[in-house]
């Protein structure tokens, strides 16, 4: 097994431990930041499990459903961070990204194929959403370190993104040649999402009153 496909089982097998145990502690405690948060762990896990099917087992346009997913993904980790301050739906942000994700995901996967160009692109959208959610955290009125801590990583996370634009892109132009960094793209999201979780989990955020 290369580590690719190493740093991929891992990830995915963490992303489905982190939906169940958000979803878990949600329903134990009412708290919608968390529901939000399982929503998006539980769509990045359906995510991983689809890239993992089309690496195993290479079909056309197979990086087109975890392209939906991971759209799915950043809409619920928005809605999140969102809810650390304001009273916000979950469904009706799903079922917009869902109706326009699809085509949009589509368009993405016919036009870059499976190569390294699909991973430019799908690692712009993300570096796009990551730097919105932080400035979603960053903006909210949520107490304590743990926002500065969730906000941080949010940031951090934006950067990571940005030098997998950067090697991927680089890697289209040269044949989809593959460089080592881009090995451990799998260990490096799962070390910055246990962190985020982990922020998330052991604080109790304050969430508005429904008016």
């Amino acid at each position: 097994m290369s580590l690719s496909t190493l740093g991929l089982v891992v990830q995915t097998v963490g992303a489905g431990l982190l939906a169940l145990i958000f979803l878990y502690l949600s329903r134990d405690n009412g708290n919608r930041v968390l529901r939000a948060a399982g929503v998006g762990w539980l769509m990045l896990f359906l995510a991983l499990v689809s890239l993992f099917v089309g690496l195993q087992r290479p079909f056309p346009y197979a990086n087109f459903p975890y392209q939906v997913f991971k759209i799915l993904y950043f809409v619920a980790v928005a809605v999140a961070a969102d809810r650390m301050q304001h009273e916000v739906p979950l469904g009706r942000p799903i079922r917009t990204a869902l109706f326009l994700g699809i085509p949009a995901s589509a368009a993405i996967s016919l036009f870059a194929g499976n190569g390294s160009l699909f991973f430019t692109i799908h690692s712009a959208i993300g570096a796009v959403a990551w730097i919105f959610i932080a400035a979603m955290i960053i903006r909210s009125r949520a107490p304590g370190l743990g926002k500065r801590f969730a906000g941080t990583l949010a940031v951090l996370t934006f950067l990571v993104q940005g030098l997998y634009v950067a090697f991927f892109g680089i890697s289209a132009l040269h044949h989809d040649e593959i460089y080592p960094f881009l090995h451990y793209t799998g260990f490096y999201d799962m070390f910055l999402k246990c962190c985020s979780a982990s922020v998330s989990s052991s604080r109790r955020w304050r969430t508005p009153s429904a008016n």
